[in-house]
């Protein structure tokens, strides 16, 4: 990993540095969008907010749904496998 991006710590690791920076960069482009004299209040940002929260929980929500049919459609698979070889014998 880069040296101005790896920890001090552990190189492995991410710099608490970045990690800060990547954590503050909204509200410093917040501040200075409000700064150029864009009005940005709460009732401006809720709507895509929870547009971003449902958008995560939804595609959570999916990936999930699609994981547990995979794996009764592989679990069916298998036992009909093994029904079938069972038969065989």
């Amino acid at each position: 990993m880069n040296k101005l991006l790896g920890s001090s710590a552990n190189p492995q690791e991410i710099a608490l540095t970045v990690k800060g920076l990547l954590l503050s960069a909204v509200p410093i482009i917040l501040v200075i969008a409000q700064a150029k004299g864009l009005n940005i209040t709460d009732a401006t940002l809720n709507p895509y907010i929870d547009l971003v929260y449902n958008t995560i929980v939804y595609a959570g929500l999916l990936w999930g749904c699609l994981l547990t049919i995979a794996g009764l459609l592989r679990k069916a698979w298998f036992a009909f496998q093994n029904y079938i070889n069972s038969l065989k014998k």
